[in-house]
């Protein structure tokens, strides 16, 4: 039995694998985290694969191009299935995935598949280089991510300043944003954002420290070019209140007036800590931080700069 127990770890790292690729949600407090759950479709379409080829006698005694022609028709029909299915248990269907797992699938058959010794040497080189420099650009959002993360810790108590390489990926929102350089209150950059006519229009600030004890204010500095005011809100909340179902009285909510120029908001955190009804804010887990315009009757400009907290 002694030679079956490789065989039998691998088959159960393949069930773990599945299991995974449907629990949780994918979402974590660190982005980079993030991007590196969403790089677990390599090694399970990789193993998937590998089991597949070498396992499955009918396809095992075939040559290595039917192998391949065979893998990435079954693998694609089975990624194509775990996205679908995932539409049901309260995910989404990415087609971001199933390009990594293409890739999962393409490393399983050129560097573990035994049959891969069929290829010529120098096309078999060529594709190892090809699919490492695949791997290398589908985990560079992780890198970028991990970089980042130690960038914010060293800025802190500044939660974006938008002068560092990849800053704008802490950022998200249904209003399109942009690293503008030509207008900024400090440093040589801040976030444009172009607010829509929606209900609610703006973007959010989801990745920071999140531990705000200690401090007294948050601070922002935003930039109105035309004459006319505009009403924006700023919105924080906790990551318990993404728990309780997102309610508007358990959570931070206040109103604005941005005249031209710019202009320094400035919040208590106490503000902050009691502005739920029936609870304390967690201020050492804050999540979100969100600015945006209500039911604009046109598009607006605003630029955000400076965001940070102060003693």
């Amino acid at each position: 039995m002694a030679f079956r127990r490789p065989v039998i770890l691998l088959w159960m790292a393949a069930l773990v694998f599945g299991v995974l690729l449907f629990a949780g949600d994918g979402r974590f407090e660190s982005r980079s985290l993030d991007r590196l759950w969403d790089l677990g479709h390599l090694p399970a379409f990789a193993l998937f694969t590998y089991l597949l080829v070498t396992h499955w006698q009918p396809l095992a005694r075939r040559p290595f191009g039917a192998q391949m022609l065979a893998a990435i028709g079954i693998m694609a029909f089975l990624g194509w299935s775990v996205e679908v299915i995932q539409l049901y248990v309260g995910r989404t269907f990415s087609w971001l995935d199933l390009r990594k797992d293409l890739l999962g699938v393409c490393l399983g058959l050129v560097f573990c598949a035994p049959r891969r010794k069929e290829l010529a040497r120098s096309v078999h080189l060529g594709l190892m280089v090809l699919l490492v420099a695949w791997v290398m650009w589908e985990a560079a959002p992780a890198g970028r991510a991990l970089a980042d993360e130690s960038i914010a810790r060293r800025q802190f108590p500044l939660l974006s300043g938008l002068e560092t390489p990849f800053e704008r990926e802490r950022w998200s929102g249904d209003a399109p944003y942009f690293i503008a350089r030509s207008v900024h209150h400090q440093g040589e950059a801040s976030l444009r954002a172009e607010l829509g006519t929606d209900r609610y229009s703006g973007v959010a600030l989801e990745y920071f420290p999140r531990d705000w004890r200690g401090y007294a204010f948050l601070k922002i500095d935003l930039f109105n070019p035309e004459p006319e005011p505009i009403a924006l809100t700023c919105r924080v909340n906790d990551r318990a209140h993404d728990l309780r179902g997102y309610r508007y009285e358990d959570r931070f909510n206040r109103s604005f007036q941005i005249v031209s120029g710019w202009q320094t908001i400035s919040i208590p955190l106490e503000e902050i800590r009691t502005a739920p009804a029936q609870r304390e804010m967690q201020m050492d887990d804050i999540a979100n931080l969100a600015i945006f315009a209500v039911r604009l009757p046109r598009p607006r400009t605003v630029y955000i700069d400076n965001v940070r907290l102060a003693p």
